[in-house]
């Protein structure tokens, strides 16, 4: 710090101290990002539907899934 003699070395450290330059931001975002309906359970038709669906596609094109 030879080459700075007026600035103290926690005085120079301030101007890297975080910035929030949008006040209130990222508790919005964060409040956006809630899952605000309950998560619906498939019944066993409806999971087996799915199921065929995506075998029935894999089968159709097997590199597109990377299998």
């Amino acid at each position: 710090m030879a080459n700075i003699p007026n600035h103290r070395i926690p005085d120079r450290a301030m101007q890297f101290a975080p910035f929030a330059a949008l006040k209130g931001y990222y508790e919005t975002v964060r409040k956006q990002e809630r899952i605000t309906q309950p998560k619906k359970e498939l019944g066993d038709e409806e999971a087996k539907i799915i199921s065929d669906t995506l075998n029935t596609l894999r089968v159709v094109m097997p590199f597109s899934f990377g299998l």
